[in-house]
């Protein structure tokens, strides 16, 4: 079957596998959306390697899209997706598998110059698919992950402040309509540019390569929508933290320095990414309260994530 799909493809150059061993891989990562393997395949020509990703129908749809829209953009800073299949329920994608690499850690952060690599290659990616406002794209590829109703964010904010009670008692009632808010903001944003958009650049979706290139993993929710979400998940991931490898304003003037070497005017970028901070500290709040208590990596990515919306909320407050 692994043949078949390669073969219809006709994007993979190695030939016929002969024979595949596998070795699942990302676990500790919490890669989403399904089971990653490694295959270790051998050919005619030598043995070869790539890489098998389970996922959902949607995220499987999803990243096949991107890869036809806006894969070209980032040749070298993606894994090539080799072929890809799905039943409507779930699917498959054959991808390659980026060897010599060293894979990113979001608990440890990184370098400045790791971070300035991620964040030129994400404003690479928006530059070269940049929509001005008013020019939305008639086949829009939107967010679909919805909002939390009120009852199921009072369960959520109440598991939340339970398991971190500082800070959340501190804000008493200015969370309990965060996400009305951050829907109102989602609206604002939605009359504005667009792009193709990551949504979780965080270093966990991050490999670099021997010279210290990135390449960025998991476009199963990547999606034409506003460049600020982006941007605001860049100052989550490298900035809003203890060990910050980039202050806000260097990274946002980086960011937009790329932008305009390729022509395009971001001006307003400082205040559309608060307003995209409100969906994302929604959203990291939401996931303190949903995550069961998950011993190891995964509680610590969680207790992390609190310090996090601490600093998103300050900057937001600048």
């Amino acid at each position: 079957r692994l043949n078949e799909l390669l073969d219809a493809s006709g994007r993979w150059p190695h030939g016929r596998l002969d024979s595949v061993e596998q070795t699942r891989i990302g676990e500790e990562y919490g890669f989403s959306g399904g089971a990653v393997y490694r295959l270790a395949a051998r050919t005619a020509s030598g043995p070869v390697s790539l890489v098998a990703k389970f996922g959902d129908h949607a995220g499987v749809e999803r990243a096949q899209r991107f890869h036809r829209d806006a894969g070209n953009h980032l040749t070298g800073h993606i894994p090539e997706l080799f072929a890809a299949e799905s039943d409507g329920e779930e699917g498959l994608m054959l991808i390659e598998d980026i060897g010599e690499a060293t894979q990113g850690d979001d608990l440890v952060g990184c370098s400045p110059n790791r971070a300035g690599a991620v964040v030129d290659i994400v404003a690479e990616l928006h530059a070269a698919t940049w929509r001005p406002a008013g020019e939305r794209p008639a086949d829009l590829v939107g967010w679909t992950r919805p909002a939390p109703d009120p009852a199921r964010w009072r369960a959520l904010l109440d598991r939340a402040t339970s398991r971190y009670p500082k800070p959340y008692e501190s804000y008493g009632s200015r969370l309990d309509d965060l996400p009305g808010r951050a829907a109102g903001a989602v609206g604002a944003l939605a009359s504005g540019p667009t792009a193709w958009v990551h949504h979780d650049p965080h270093l966990d979706n991050v490999l670099f390569r021997g010279d210290d290139t990135p390449v960025l993993l998991d476009w199963s929710e990547a999606a034409t929508s506003h460049p600020a979400f982006d941007v605001a998940a860049l100052l989550v991931g490298y900035s809003l933290r203890d060990d910050a490898a980039l202050e806000p304003a260097d990274l946002i003037d980086r960011y937009t320095d790329v932008l305009d070497s390729n022509g395009v005017a971001f001006p307003d970028v400082a205040d559309a990414a608060q307003l995209a901070m409100l969906r994302l500290v929604q959203g990291m709040i939401s996931w303190q309260g949903a995550r069961s208590d998950d011993p190891g990596r995964k509680r610590q990515l969680r207790d992390s994530s609190v310090a996090r919306v601490e600093a998103a909320v300050g900057w937001m407050g600048r």
